[in-house]
């Protein structure tokens, strides 16, 4: 039965979600296809280890390749939307990506496959900075942060969807895998052709950025662009640790088998589906830098916190943390870069956003690795912990900025 109170929590739940465009919705609807499709990438080592019998080290160059040339395309897509219509960048990109998972289940050579992989991590990447920008563009200045916390709840439930079925089909096949995916992204790609409305010109500037507007990114004129992208840098390294040593130490030392372990990713995928935006919009109306740097410091706080015992419990209240972190950091961050940077500059920091946030990932098992190794993991939690209070103290310091 449901009570008055509770039927008062759904309509102001779905409350959040009224009085935006169409086109909005339909860029949403976008994002969703596209996250369903790129359940692949988390299958790739998988892939490559148990289908085509690579090396681990093999392997693990091919990850790089990807995580490099997500680093390239984030940052081109960023310069060229800030000159070309972002809505054909968006097209483009998720076209040249379904069609790099078509074609990766049939082929076998390390060269052809490193550099379809690298093709592959630029054009998924290339989406995204390119999507952001299309939708900001759309909505009105008071609905950015509410769409670009909508975006990232429905990027966590599609890849909460997209796991699932992905270990689905890799059981069956890989080609099945990819096909799907592949299918996804390019029903993206069909969504906004058909249904999203570009902008007005195709070729937005009529001259590129000048060497004196590039040097004005922030790093020199805005300080608190500057220190914004040293806690994006550091969070997303802590973040990073999500991919490798985070489930290798609770698999090590909290004893924790497959199972309970997607359990704790499909509490992260709930609670971000259901209080993410109620989140974003109470917080939205503080310090936009506190704001961020509150939420990388839980970050930091849920990664330091396994150390402190081996008990399931206390793995999900560190889960709690982390995720409410990560609701509060990456999607304010997002729209205070957006929205201090210069009109002519708005497209290149997006790029630039997502561009740190694949350096972070290529960088970040690395530096995790090496932390892990002191004291059986002890090293990157506490390392985790540091950068967690850094970002909380560049927030105070940046807050009056």
């Amino acid at each position: 039965m449901i009570t008055a109170k509770s039927d008062n929590i759904i309509i102001s739940y779905l409350d959040k979600f009224r009085g935006l465009s169409w086109q909005v919705w339909f860029g949403l609807a976008a994002v969703f296809t596209n996250s369903l499709g790129t359940a692949s990438t988390l299958f790739l080592s998988l892939f490559f280890m148990a289908q085509l019998h690579f090396s681990v080290t093999e392997a693990g160059i091919f990850i790089t390749a990807f995580g490099v040339g997500a680093i390239f395309g984030s940052y081109s897509s960023g310069h060229l939307c800030n000159r070309y219509s972002s809505h054909i960048i968006s097209i483009l990109s998720l076209i040249i990506n379904a069609i790099t998972l078509f074609i990766i289940s049939f082929l076998t050579d390390f060269a052809a496959l490193l550099v379809v992989i690298a093709i592959m991590g630029a054009s998924n990447s290339a989406f995204i900075p390119a999507n952001r920008v299309w939708l900001m563009r759309k909505c009105n200045e008071n609905q950015k942060i509410r769409v670009n916390s909508l975006r990232f709840m429905i990027v966590n439930l599609g890849m909460g969807i997209a796991i699932f079925i992905g270990g689905f089909l890799a059981k069956y096949s890989y080609t099945l895998l990819f096909s799907f995916n592949a299918g996804a992204v390019l029903l993206s790609a069909v969504i906004l052709m058909v249904l999203g409305q570009p902008e007005d010109k195709l070729y937005l500037y009529s001259e590129t950025p000048s060497k004196k507007l590039l040097s004005k990114l922030g790093f020199f004129e805005d300080r608190g662009i500057f220190y914004t992208y040293i806690t994006l840098l550091f969070v997303s390294l802590i973040f990073a640790q999500l991919r490798i040593t985070y489930p290798i130490y609770l698999k090590s030392e909290y004893h924790l088998n497959t199972q309970l372990f997607s359990y704790l990713f499909l509490i992260n995928t709930i609670f971000i589906v259901l209080f993410q935006v109620h989140i974003v919009d109470y917080v939205s109306r503080f310090n936009q830098f506190i704001i961020v740097a509150v939420g990388s410091f839980l970050v930091g706080l849920g990664m330091f916190m396994l150390i402190f015992g081996e008990s399931y419990l206390l793995a999900v209240g560190s889960c709690f943390i982390w995720t409410i972190g990560e609701i509060l950091a990456f999607p304010i961050i997002q729209v205070l870069l957006y929205d201090r940077a210069s009109q002519s500059t708005k497209a290149i920091h997006m790029g630039l956003y997502q561009a740190v946030y694949s350096f972070a990932n290529v960088i970040g098992p690395i530096l995790g690795s090496w932390a892990y190794q002191f004291q059986n993991g002890f090293g990157v939690w506490l390392l985790s912990g540091f950068l967690g209070l850094a970002c909380l103290l560049i927030g105070f310091r940046t807050k009056s900025i």
